[in-house]
């Protein structure tokens, strides 16, 4: 491990990073990793608040180049509302891209978090000429799917997850808005319902996760409700 001059992590030996350089106000603006088919370089942006808006993950290999973009809308105290996706498949020798953006999720508030829904809506899609850099590409052409102007309302269990905190704001456990029958084993008639437990979670002090007591799916908040590396 390598740290600057006022204590900054700014390389990993034993977790492949090369550099890791920092934001003026302390955020991690950009992680180099080391080359393998298994890790990406990361990049972030932030508002004037310092909160996250814009993560890349850029992987690469061979003469096809990958990589996804995410972005976190805000309301007006930095609360994230909904995250969109961008995913990019670069053809080198064509100089093209074929782009796809989607609502990945939205969150869910009552007088405080609850939880967000699991969304997976294709906004728009289509090929465009290779972007330089991490600038973002206009789009040539593409299909939208309508967000809201149809009379067609279809209801999915098992998209929303409700967050079960304790009173220090730290996500324990993650439940679907699925239930579970169970019968009664004698009538073959439902007896009772069981909650559908995307995840659970312990934490030892300072966040890290304890493995023994923990079952994690793919639900990223957890230690005061938050992202890792936020």
């Amino acid at each position: 491990m390598a740290y600057d001059a006022i204590g900054q992590l700014i390389s990993d030996d034993t977790e492949e990073i090369s550099a890791i350089t920092w934001t003026p106000s302390g955020k991690v603006e950009s992680i180099e990793r080391a080359t393998s088919p298994e890790l990406a370089d990361l990049h972030f942006r932030y508002d004037a608040l310092c909160n996250r808006i814009h993560k890349i993950f850029n992987e690469e290999g061979g003469s096809l180049l990958t990589r996804q973009e995410s972005m976190y809308i805000r309301d007006a105290q930095g609360n994230v509302m909904a995250t969109y996706r961008i995913s990019y498949t670069s053809n080198a020798a064509t100089n093209t891209e074929n782009v796809a953006l989607d609502l990945a999720e939205q969150h869910l508030y009552g007088s405080s978090r609850l939880g967000l829904q699991n969304r997976g809506i294709l906004v728009a899609s289509g090929e465009a000429p290779t972007s330089s850099g991490l600038a973002l590409i206009t789009y040539s052409d593409g299909e939208a799917e309508s967000l809201g102007a149809t009379n067609e309302h279809v209801h999915t269990l098992g998209e929303k997850y409700y967050e079960l905190s304790n009173h220090l704001g730290n996500v324990l456990s993650v439940i679907s808005d699925q239930k579970i029958a169970r019968e009664d084993g004698t009538t073959s008639k439902m007896d009772y319902y069981d909650p559908d437990v995307v995840s659970m979670t312990d934490y030892y002090p300072f966040g890290t996760v304890m493995p023994a007591r923990s079952a994690v799916a793919d639900y990223r908040d957890g230690y005061q409700a938050r992202q890792p590396g936020d």
